[in-house]
């Protein structure tokens, strides 16, 4: 997409403008008035989407406008470490294209229960699950309500959409969502053998310490504590750090983990342990593990880091090679959740996981079935001395 136009300043007369196709497009107010950024902020989300900048009315804050305000708090709001964090993107790239999409020109006041429910009817229509609707019109409301905060939007259009009633189970259009599960250690091992050395050793970690796969990215020598048996790993960044509550995230590394790790001994306590370039390396490397000038460039352009998408790319990949189908790297923790729980207990598997609450860690540890029965038949397996 071309770069969007600059919001400038007519000194001469003090008003706001852009420069777009060859002229010039005033801005009613003074420059840097609401009046003249809500004008500025309704061009450009009908930039965004494709309108004809002169169906926009200037004056009037439309939902185009709304959103436009709202993505610019929040690019500055959801950040984390100076960088844009997942939060940012959904509502960027998943809740407002639709909200845009049904409501783009209508003023913002006179969005009602009707409206939202258009939004909710569409995403139904595009086969999203359930949960997933729910959670983007949950975040579409969120945006309204920001509005009211900051007066941009008056308190009884948000308590008409607030109204709108999610999709319960069983009672909607919607489909269900498939349950995410842990991922069968067989075909763990079976995708693990086909994939690079770097690619191998990663997922391995990943599966025995339960880590997510953002923390496993940045796992670093500086980071990591190797004063006893069990070595233990303190992220410089993780999921819930901007809790008021939240406690220091440590994970546990056994001993089969730290035998992989010290693999990768040599590496800069500052460099990532886990790093695409090493994968790189590993695939063009000769017999005496030199690789080709243009190679060598190539791993120059390649990320120091992992990240979800290129990890999840290269998991799949050995997947297909193994003649598995591929499967998400972050059903490893789900796997690991639940043999600790199995092994060690719930309370056990809540501290290695790093949950607030117990109830996110019985969402990811799966009921250890083979227990269960193992139980019911230790307890009730012999024959009731009271039954006929």
């Amino acid at each position: 997409m071309k770069r969007l136009p600059s919001y400038r300043c007519w000194k001469t007369r003090d008003v706001g403008y852009v420069f777009h196709d060859g002229r010039k497009i005033y801005f009613p107010g003074k420059f840097n008035s609401p009046e003249s950024r809500t004008a500025y902020a309704n061009f450009l989300t009908a930039l965004r989407v494709g309108l004809d900048v002169g169906r926009v009315e200037p004056t009037v804050l439309t939902v185009a406008g709304l959103c436009a305000h709202f993505l610019t708090w929040a690019q500055t709001y959801y950040r984390k470490h100076g960088r844009s964090t997942g939060s940012y993107e959904r509502f960027a790239t998943a809740v407002v294209p639709p909200l845009l999409e049904r409501l783009h020109s209508k003023k913002v006041d006179d969005v009602g229960r009707a409206d939202l429910r258009a939004v909710q009817d569409a995403l139904i229509a595009r086969g999203l699950a359930r949960s997933t609707v729910n959670d983007r019109i949950r975040f579409a409301k969120q945006i309204f309500k920001w509005g009211v905060e900051n007066d941009l939007v008056k308190p009884e259009t948000f308590a008409r959409i607030a109204a709108l009633k999610g999709l319960v189970a069983g009672r909607s259009p919607a489909r269900e969502p498939e349950p995410v599960s842990a991922v069968a250690d067989a075909v763990v091992e079976k995708t693990a053998a086909f994939a690079s050395q770097t690619v191998a050793d990663l997922i391995f970690v990943l599966r025995r310490t339960g880590m997510r796969p953002g923390e496993a990215f940045r796992l670093r020598w500086r980071d990591v504590d190797r004063s006893g048996d069990v070595w233990l790993y303190y992220p410089s960044e993780w999921k819930t750090e901007h809790w008021r509550s939240a406690r220091r995230r440590v994970v546990p590394l056994a001993a089969p983990v730290r035998e992989v790790l010290e693999r990768y001994a040599a590496k800069s306590p500052d460099a990532p342990i886990f790093s695409p370039r090493d994968a790189v390396r590993e695939r063009y490397a000769d017999q005496n593990g030199d690789v080709s000038e243009a190679v060598e460039r190539r791993i120059e352009r390649t990320a120091a880091e992992y990240n979800k998408n290129s990890f999840r790319r290269a998991v799949a990949r050995a997947a297909e090679r193994a003649g598995l189908q591929p499967w998400a790297p972050g059903r490893l923790r789900h796997s690991a959740a639940t043999e600790i729980r199995a092994k060690a207990g719930l309370e056990a598997a809540q501290v290695v996981l790093g949950h607030a609450s117990a109830k996110t860690t019985e969402i990811y540890a799966e009921t250890a079935l083979d227990a269960a029965v193992a139980a019911a038949e230790r307890v009730w397996g012999v024959r009731d001395p009271f039954s006929k």
